[in-house]
């Protein structure tokens, strides 16, 4: 008769190999292990210290951030750690496996004032360090613009499922809204600003969600997860944070504009832009429908989705009005 390893056994399984592949290729000696998602997990060495295992599929992510990491000293940026025998990385399993040190910490909740402020602070802190950062052999460079086409892309792919759903209306005005934002966009970034020297040399964490911040017990703010650093205007970040907030603060562009500090009227206007052009709520839709749905709950959040489209479209004309009489 076969024998059927249970989910328990399996993971006991994976944790064995793993320690065993630690210690040989590490020289750690671990005593626990906590997997947090494959493949991140918690680990626990004989001396008591802990850190967080991190596997990458791509080697040049770790190769960016190990050259990040070592022009920076700054308590805000979690970095990598060195295994104890002074390797960088090891490789098996199909992974690069990277150690940084484990916080004990709470992530930051976009849902709260103090922690919008405090997120919002911690990407100005961020900036101020690395401003002016020159790393020649880091090549990774991101265009907002293309980005945005991607997101539109993407869009254009959901129009067969809007299409089944009576509601191809909705498909065409967020198509004309993308593309009118990205044009609005374009036609104020004269000069563009990815070309000025005050931005040559700026870096960008690039994701900026409520979860790669956290906050321990004596009110310390860390930034994590600088998977997608990038040498990029510092701007893309703080739109991606705005738009992270909106939905917190009832899209409530006065509001929002509490947050920002420090900008000549040229980038408030570009900030204020980016913001509206709604590729977090492609971002959310693309996510949801990626996954196996009921007909009944696919109709559901597309009156959900719907909802918040109403809400972005006021934002968007109050962003509009805004910039017409600065």
């Amino acid at each position: 008769m076969k024998r059927i390893m249970n989910s328990k056994s399996r993971d006991d399984s994976i944790k064995s190999r793993l320690a065993s592949f630690l210690q040989q290729e590490g020289g750690m000696i671990i005593v626990l292990i906590k997997q947090i998602k494959y493949p991140i997990f918690k680990i626990t060495t004989d001396s008591n210290k802990s850190f967080v295992l991190k596997g990458y599929k791509q080697f040049e992510t770790i190769k960016k951030q190990w050259l990040f990491f070592s022009h920076i000293e700054e308590s805000c940026i979690v970095g990598f750690n060195k295994f104890p025998n002074q390797k960088k990385y090891i490789k098996g399993f199909g992974y690069y496996w990277v150690l940084q040190p484990y916080i004990v910490a709470n992530r930051l909740d976009y849902n709260k004032e103090v922690d919008r402020v405090a997120a919002w602070k911690t990407i100005d802190r961020f900036h101020t360090v690395i401003n002016g950062l020159s790393i020649s052999s880091i090549t990774s460079k991101i265009s907002i613009q293309e980005k945005w086409q991607k997101r539109l892309d993407k869009w254009r792919q959901s129009k067969v499922v809007l299409e089944k759903y009576n509601n191809l209306a909705l498909y065409v005005e967020i198509e004309q809204l993308m593309l009118d934002r990205i044009n609005y966009y374009q036609l104020l970034n004269q000069p563009k600003i990815e070309e000025k020297s005050l931005y040559r040399s700026n870096w960008i964490h690039g994701d900026v969600a409520s979860h790669n911040f956290l906050r321990d017990n004596s009110n310390n703010i860390y930034m994590i997860d600088f998977d997608l650093v990038a040498q990029a205007p510092s701007l893309y970040d703080y739109m991606q944070l705005g738009q992270r907030f909106i939905p917190y603060i009832e899209y409530d562009l006065d509001r929002l504009c509490t947050y920002i500090d420090r900008c000549s009227l040229e980038d408030w206007r570009l900030l204020l832009i980016g913001i509206s052009i709604p590729t977090d709520l492609i971002r959310e839709w693309w996510y949801y429908m990626m996954h196996p749905r009921t007909d009944k709950q696919v109709r559901a959040y597309i009156q959900e989705f719907s909802e918040a489209w109403e809400l972005r479209k006021k934002f968007v004309a109050d962003v509009d009005a805004m910039i017409k009489f600065s």
